[in-house]
């Protein structure tokens, strides 16, 4: 009798829970006060943002590899337990082909940009909230990560000058394949091809570097010079300064009907500019004299640059370059090189390998993903992340799940190697 008592009240419990789970309109609170519906059945949307007009100057191979690895990790992302179907969210799948461009800064420096034709796809999971007594799910409000194939270009974070960038260092491992920490976020890096990622920037480069800009800012200098020595040019003009005269005593035969002190005011202030527009004030506050000593200050700059590239020996210079944004050198200027024996204070700089991609690969070469959880303090790092029990963080639980889920990851990538 009482084996039969627990029996019957295990299937009360199952019963109440299961009904619970299936009413969708089973509200949680979360902590900001919203009302959450996590046990409503989502859906999944697959959304293209490219057509054949855009890529038909593409090479037809390129596009047809992309689209059938779209189809294949759609296919694998929606046979997840976790997504099929998403239940308390939905979810989208946005497919992108795109051609990117080598980052440089500033973004003018270097024209050589070496674009690439590369592909991404962002899953982003959108919890319910109830609305008006509706589901509804917002997808700026998401749980996001993306994948992006044969994409050298987002691997490094940010450039500090033309496309050096500081070394990303290696933090961990995603089911064995790298995460390396940039100067903007965490990306897990996925090499199919065994090529290095970086190649080292030699301490003679990135002074040779600093130098080509530094000329470059004084080119663009003395244009802005010019331009200005043309409008001062037109504002002497007899002509110009008619008109200036003709505007001006209008305005002021107007204020004085009103005015008598604001109109002595205006006159002063007419009679002011009108002598730096002529040139006849002090020098030092002229805006030519600008010009002129914006370029003497980065002229200096090179010759302190030259010195300390002309000091170094054959082999410091083909060393690889250290750099710190603070590092000052008190004897040759301020490039952020670090000597040698500093070089544990700063990042080693490097670029991006130029061979990691082919320019129209037959076969996926690069896989790296980035992710962005809602949780800030964790968002591009969800191997620091833990589940959440706030209802508001469903999906980072949910994504956490797929992220540890090893056998699927190695699946994805065998899939990305398979040729065609």
């Amino acid at each position: 009798m009482k084996h039969f008592i627990s029996l019957f009240i295990l299937y009360f419990f199952f019963i109440q829970t299961t009904t619970a789970q299936n009413n969708t309109n089973n509200v949680v609170m979360d902590s900001q006060g919203n009302e959450m519906l996590p046990f409503v059945k989502g859906k999944i949307t697959v959304q293209t943002f490219y057509d054949e007009n855009y890529t038909n100057s593409f090479p037809q191979e390129l596009i047809n590899l992309y689209e059938e690895k779209f189809t294949t990790l759609v296919n694998a992302f929606s046979k997840h337990d976790i997504l099929n179907p998403p239940t308390g969210f939905e979810v989208q799948l946005n497919k992108r082909i795109s051609v990117w461009k080598k980052h440089s800064v500033p973004d003018f420096f270097f024209p050589n940009n070496d674009p690439k034709t590369v592909a991404d796809l962002e899953i982003a999971f959108s919890p319910y909230f109830k609305i008006d007594n509706q589901p509804i799910v917002d997808f700026h409000n998401s749980s996001i990560f993306s994948i992006y194939l044969n994409n050298p270009y987002n691997i490094a974070g940010s450039p500090i000058l033309s496309d050096i960038y500081p070394c990303p260092q290696k933090v961990d491992s995603f089911h064995g394949f790298p995460v390396y920490q940039t100067n903007r976020s965490e990306v897990t890096i996925i090499n199919l091809t065994k090529k290095p990622f970086f190649i080292p920037v030699s301490q003679e480069e990135f002074i040779h570097t600093n130098i080509a800009y530094w000329k470059n800012e004084i080119e663009k200098d003395r244009q802005d010079e010019q331009e200005y020595k043309n409008e001062v040019a037109e504002q002497q003009s007899s002509d110009e300064k008619k008109q200036r005269q003709q505007d001006f005593e209008q305005a002021y035969q107007e204020l004085l009907k009103y005015d008598k002190n604001a109109a002595e005011e205006l006159k002063k202030a007419f009679h002011e500019a009108e002598q730096v527009i002529m040139g006849n004030v002090n020098e030092n506050t002229t805006g030519a004299d600008v010009f002129k000593n914006s370029i003497s200050l980065k002229q200096s700059q090179i010759v302190l640059l030259e010195e300390k590239l002309a000091a170094m020996s054959e082999t410091e210079k083909q060393q690889q370059a250290f750099y710190s944004a603070g590092y000052v050198d008190e004897t040759n200027g301020v490039s952020g090189l670090l000597p040698q024996q500093l070089k544990h204070e700063g990042d080693a700089l490097v670029r991006i390998n130029p061979n990691l991609v082919a320019d129209n690969p037959t076969n996926i070469q690069l896989v790296t993903i980035h992710w962005d959880l809602m949780d800030n303090d964790f968002s591009d790092r969800p191997r620091e992340a833990e589940p959440n029990e706030d209802a508001g963080f469903l999906t980072d639980n949910k994504m956490l799940s797929l992220y540890n889920d090893s056998s699927f990851w190695k699946n994805i990538v065998h899939l990305m190697k398979q040729e065609n």
